[in-house]
């Protein structure tokens, strides 16, 4: 999955891995020694939204993890059902890409457009590029 990286140009040629300015920051080399799995897990489980919004991409990545699509989706969601505008945008690119389908599609299309709507640039780009109506 290719994404736009928020904290690069938001130009058409700024397609990159990286999904948010907040879990590339904390990411680290510096830092992922001290960030572990399952204290990150343990503040996700506990309702923290930038926990879950950190876990989800390390689990997605396999950042000191063994990489869990499903898992990392599940947190993504989680987040962005708690109006987090980083995971809106990821959830978002996910459903849109995964396997194809309409109904996945028209949930990427939906969380896409509420970043979009709560001021996510890198989100309108995305839409405008992907055919994805405003």
């Amino acid at each position: 999955l290719e994404i736009f990286n928020p904290t690069k140009s938001t130009s058409s040629s700024s397609i990159t891995k990286v999904t948010t300015e907040f879990t590339t920051e904390v990411t680290t080399e510096s830092t992922t020694e001290v960030i572990t799995e399952s204290m990150t897990k343990e503040s996700a489980e506990s309702g923290l939204i930038d926990a879950q919004l950190l876990y989800g991409h390390m689990i997605w990545n396999g950042y000191n993890v063994k990489r869990n699509v499903e898992e990392a989706i599940k947190y993504y969601k989680l987040t962005a059902d708690n109006g987090n505008i980083k995971a809106m945008f990821n959830i978002g690119q996910i459903y849109w890409y995964r396997n194809g389908s309409e109904e996945e599609k028209q949930q990427g299309e939906e969380y896409l457009r509420k970043a979009l709507y709560k001021g996510l640039i890198a989100s309108i780009e995305f839409c405008n590029i992907s055919g994805i109506q405003l």
